[in-house]
């Protein structure tokens, strides 16, 4: 299993809209998609929140195969759209790792 990981680091003026959009907009889109057998949205605990609030956007995929389809499809689009809202106020960065 690869699981692909995105970090969003948001700034309070936008947390929740930016919650929303994902939650409502993004995580069902992205369940259409033949590639991606899970995903979800969680939020860093244990974090000073006094700047921002963090999220994950987590995305399982069977194999590597199937991520990179993802890459080259959805992820761009992910990229433009949140880049588009949010711009500057928030940061992001993405992991991907692999079940051992």
């Amino acid at each position: 299993m690869i699981l692909y990981n995105i970090t969003i680091k948001a700034d309070l003026a936008i947390a929740k809209e930016l919650k929303f959009w994902i939650k409502e907009d993004h995580l069902p889109q992205i369940m259409n998609s033949d590639k991606v057998i899970r995903v979800q949205l969680l939020k860093l605990l244990n974090v000073d929140v006094s700047d921002g609030i963090t999220y994950c956007v987590q995305y399982h995929f069977d194999s590597m195969a199937d991520y990179n389809l993802f890459k080259i499809d959805e992820d761009v689009a992910f990229r433009n759209e949140i880049m588009s809202r949010f711009n500057d106020k928030m940061v992001f960065f993405s992991s991907i790792l692999s079940e051992e």
